[in-house]
């Protein structure tokens, strides 16, 4: 099966590449020990079947199973990795060499437009991946052997480019590199934030005054329609949000409702009366209505979002904001995976920008300990059940299942190890999952956390998702 695949990924490489490969010897594109980044393979359909590959770009060279696109996937996944390394280093050199100015061209992005027809982005990123590549040889090295994604990568330079904490990376660096092939794109994306946030304090803090100082809103309602605007602080931006989705939630029970006594059973999105975006604008109508019925000066109620902030990131916020001129220096390197200050779904705040809103009542902060633990649940207390379904929710900021983007905030609190089958109504023993996945789930998947905190789910035959 292997030698069928390297003849198939070699051919392929020689269509785009030029890269020719012998019939007769594949020693050196046998695969090495299987690792996290090269699963084994993996057969669904178990015909064993092997078919012969030809140069023909017609011929029938689909996979024959799950386990084979699987494979085929990875392989050029990373073999997709090493080639963007590899241009990155080329346009990067192209940069530092000079070479774009013998044919009058005024930078390597010039270059690279006329040579590649590249957008100016494209140059652009490309030329910045270069750049985190020359000065953290470690990322370099990932991106080469295919350990790190391209937009991983470019996240990292991105990051690299911040003129106040871009230097700081390398100190986090080798952490995000052991997670990058574990976590979601989205999950890496709110750990280098996470970490440019609070390695930025003082950024964070300046960019959180000046939206608060230019937040505005309009509503303008002519001909043509109404149109509505908004700018402003995150933290009352993810509190209208909250409220938001459970006013679309509700317009969404409403319309499965109506379905369901017509289509029973079979009930699907298909049926449903409205379309998603004609639910939002309904439900945006319906908060305004029942704002109406509110009288002014009202006090709110309890609050709706949760923030989540480590104890050391929430005593240096407050320190700074009690004495500016003395507060301490940051206490070495940011931990990306024990420090946090952001809401639910991942979302980075300021840390003054939280402790001004806990002050205020506005969120309910929850705070940590340096191993993770939940000290405190802020000014709103509930029975137990409840609060053990919001730390479940809190342990990630997205449904637990590979792939899925649902937010936590949108998920349920799902026992690991059925109610049936003698498991606990624990924190331990629970994710967060969607409801299709938390269905999907009892079709013989099994979802558990490592020692390094991330979770893994499990096919019925033993083998790992992504």
């Amino acid at each position: 099966c292997w030698h069928r695949h390297c003849l198939w990924l070699c051919r392929h490489r020689q269509r785009y590449l030029g890269h020719t490969h012998s019939q007769g010897g594949h020693n050196h594109c046998m695969p090495t020990a299987p690792t996290a980044q090269q699963p084994p393979a993996r057969r669904v359909s178990g015909t064993g079947a092997v078919r012969s590959v030809t140069s023909d770009p017609h011929s029938d060279d689909r996979p024959v199973d799950a386990g084979e696109a699987e494979e085929r996937f990875h392989a050029l996944n990373r073999e997709l990795r090493r080639l963007e390394a590899e241009l990155a280093d080329l346009v990067h050199a192209v940069d530092r060499s000079g070479f774009h100015r013998a044919d009058g061209h005024g930078s390597a992005a010039a270059w690279c437009r006329a040579n590649g027809k590249w957008a100016t982005r494209e140059a652009t990123v490309r030329l910045r991946t270069g750049e985190l590549m020359a000065s953290i040889p470690v990322v370099s090295e990932a991106f080469h052997e295919g350990r790190i994604g391209v937009l991983q990568v470019q996240e990292l330079a991105r990051a690299y480019r911040n003129p106040r904490c871009g230097h700081e990376l390398i100190d986090v660096i080798d952490v995000l590199l052991s997670v990058a092939d574990d976590v979601s794109f989205d999950d890496f994306c709110i750990l280098v934030r996470r970490w440019e946030n609070l390695a930025d304090a003082d950024g964070a803090h300046a960019r959180a005054e000046r939206t608060y100082a230019t937040r505005s809103a309009s509503l303008v309602n002519g001909a043509g329609g109404v149109h509505l605007d908004a700018h402003g602080p995150t933290v009352n931006g993810s509190a209208m949000a909250e409220v938001f989705a459970r006013f679309c939630d509700a317009e969404f029970a409403l319309d499965w409702e109506e379905a369901r006594r017509t289509h029973g059973e079979q009930t699907a999105r298909s049926h449903l009366a409205r379309t998603q975006g004609q639910r939002a604008f309904d439900a945006l109508c319906k908060v305004f209505e029942l704002a109406a019925t509110v009288a002014p000066g009202a006090r709110p109620g309890e609050p709706l979002v949760n923030i989540h902030v480590d104890e050391q990131t929430l005593e240096e916020a407050v320190d700074a904001i009690a004495d500016p001129e003395g507060a301490p220096a940051r206490r070495g390197p940011i931990d990306v995976m024990k420090r946090r200050c952001e809401t639910a779904d991942g979302v980075p705040l300021a840390p003054t920008e939280v402790v001004a809103a806990a002050f205020a009542g506005q969120v309910r902060r929850v705070v940590r300990s340096g191993n993770g633990v939940t000290l405190e649940f802020g000014r709103r207390r509930r029975l137990f059940t409840g609060a053990a379904r919001e730390a479940v929710l809190q342990s990630a900021c997205q449904c637990v299942w590979p792939g899925c983007s649902v937010p936590s905030s949108r998920c349920q609190a799902d026992h690991l190890t059925e109610w049936r089958d003698e498991g606990t109504t624990d924190v331990a023993n629970a994710a967060p999952l969607c409801g299709r996945h938390n269905r999907f789930k009892s079709h013989g998947y099994r979802i558990c956390r490592d020692d390094g905190g991330q979770w893994r789910t499990l096919r019925p035959d033993g083998s790992q998702i992504g």
